[in-house]
Order: C-alpha cells, then sequence, then structure tokens
C-alpha cells in the first residue's frame, strides 16, 4: 500500500432474531435456521432483509465517494 492508499473494513452484525435450531431463542443471525441437514427449508424471507442490508452497506459507502470497484464484501458465520 502507497502512503495514499487506505482500507476501511466495514464489520456488521447480523440483527437478532429468533433461531429455530436454537430452540427460537434470539441469537444474531442473517436469516433462521431451520435445520441443518440438506433438505431443510430455507429463510427466504431473512436472507432476501439481509441482501437488502448488505446493498444498503454498500450504497452507503458509494454515496461516500467510495468507487464501487473498491468494495469489497465478504462475511463469516452468520453475523456474529
Amino acid at each position: 500500500l502507497t502512503r495514499q492508499s487506505f482500507i476501511k473494513v466495514v464489520l456488521p452484525t447480523a440483527p437478532r432474531r429468533p433461531v429455530t435450531l436454537n430452540g427460537g431463542l434470539p441469537a444474531t443471525a442473517w436469516a433462521d435456521i431451520i435445520g441443518l441437514d440438506e433438505g431443510a427449508p430455507e429463510d427466504e424471507g431473512g436472507w432476501l432483509e439481509s441482501i437488502k442490508r448488505a446493498e444498503a452497506l454498500v450504497e452507503h459507502e458509494i454515496n461516500n465517494g467510495i468507487p464501487a470497484e473498491r468494495i469489497l464484501v465478504g462475511g463469516f458465520s452468520m453475523g456474529g
């Protein structure tokens, strides 16, 4: 990196929501985890909500002058 280069790291935390796999107790999660087996249903609504959250974070950075081509989105786990 040069002296003019910089990196801004944004680490969003998932919202707290009831998680079925957690006995319905609230936990930070991008979507409900209904089951671990391959055939378990997915929480489509939760995932779509989380996608909107991620898009809003990217849009915020673009509106603050960060070029879109310099934004990298990554993730880890369920938002802990």
